[in-house]
């Protein structure tokens, strides 16, 4: 089953979905951190409210 058709079904059956958003928080804002670093041509720290997950 693919993400779209989970997520509808979840919304459909009232129930939660097998991944959740918010595990994939950190991943996402470290990648940021990433790209800005690249763009800017510098390192960049993350601090350690963005790296522990919610």
């Amino acid at each position: 089953m693919g993400l779209a058709d989970e997520f509808v079904a979840c919304v459909r059956d009232g129930r939660q979905p097998q991944i959740n958003l918010r595990w994939h928080r950190p991943t996402s804002e470290a990648m940021n951190v990433c790209y800005e670093s690249i763009a800017g041509g510098r390192p960049v720290r993350l601090a350690a409210a963005q790296v522990s997950a919610k």
